[in-house]
């Protein structure tokens, strides 16, 4: 099977390269996709988690607040709130 290489391709690509222990990679692939995924929620859910696994508190509190603004659904909303607050 051939993928296509688009922009969510490389954010999943990147989110697999983080749950295979390297987030700073990851967060390497992903920051150069934001002009691309700018509207797309879940570059913004992933963007955020990222930084808090490399210690980037205050870019992922940003970011949350991004996802948050993007989410489809309530329930989505809650969970990314959720991740917020538990920041501190």
């Amino acid at each position: 099977m051939v993928y296509e290489p688009t922009p969510v391709v490389a954010l999943n690509h990147a989110v697999a390269v983080a749950e295979s222990g390297f987030p700073d990679r990851a967060l390497a692939q992903v920051e150069p996709l934001s002009d691309a995924l700018a509207g797309y929620q879940p570059f913004h859910a992933v963007l955020a988690d990222l930084l808090v696994r490399v210690g980037r508190i205050d870019a992922a509190r940003t970011a949350y607040d991004t996802a948050i603004a993007l989410a489809p659904s309530e329930a989505d909303r809650s969970f990314l709130a959720a991740r917020l607050d538990a920041l501190g």
